[in-house]
């Protein structure tokens, strides 16, 4: 649908024009690996992972990197 962000392992791809809902895939297989949605009660993104995924540390870190780096658009 829109903006796609690429990391060493994964990719993030928004899922709204208004950036509320984004997609996070693995670049291996294209494998939906959950979502990051903003979460208003707290103003922040937060991830929602799919049931049975496993994530190593450098994946976690630029799911966060990303969060952190968005944020800051809708507060």
């Amino acid at each position: 649908m829109g903006e796609e962000i690429s990391y060493k392992y994964i990719e993030i791809t928004a899922e709204r024009c208004d950036k509320t809902l984004f997609s996070v895939s693995n670049k291996k297989g294209h494998y939906e690996l959950g979502m990051i949605a903003w979460f208003p009660g707290w103003h922040c993104y937060v991830f929602q992972p799919n049931h049975a995924t496993e994530y190593s540390a450098d994946c976690l870190n630029d799911i966060a990197h990303f969060m952190n780096k968005t944020s800051g658009r809708l507060k």
